[in-house]
């Protein structure tokens, strides 16, 4: 009730609101962390994720172009020239996958 009683309440008050204020703060500052911390991991993760896949698009695009060269390429005609009529006859589709599958005979 008296002056100097309500001036220490103040500061208690005061004193209180400010020690709750920092063991929130603390707390709530422990899991910010560990949400920044899953946050940067999962961005690590997802940039080598593209890194890898961006790598594994230029290795598919060279192989394309390879195989567009080998298709443009003129046929090369064997000793009896049967090479030549066999490749025709089967036409692009089969000779890519003669290639793709590493097989030299023609599909049956």
């Amino acid at each position: 009730m008296t002056t100097a009683g309500r001036i220490i309440a103040c500061f208690l008050m005061i004193g209180g609101v400010g020690l709750f204020g920092s063991f929130a703060a603390y707390v709530s500052s422990l899991y910010v962390s560990e949400e920044s911390e899953d946050d940067d991991r999962q961005h690590r993760a997802s940039r080598e994720m593209i890194r890898h896949l961006n790598s594994r698009m230029e290795e598919l695009t060279e192989e394309v172009r390879a195989l567009r060269a080998e298709l443009q390429r003129p046929p090369t005609t064997g000793a009896s020239g049967e090479e030549d009529k066999v490749e025709d006859a089967e036409g692009g589709d089969a000779r890519m996958r003669r290639h793709l599958t590493g097989s030299n005979k023609p599909d049956q």
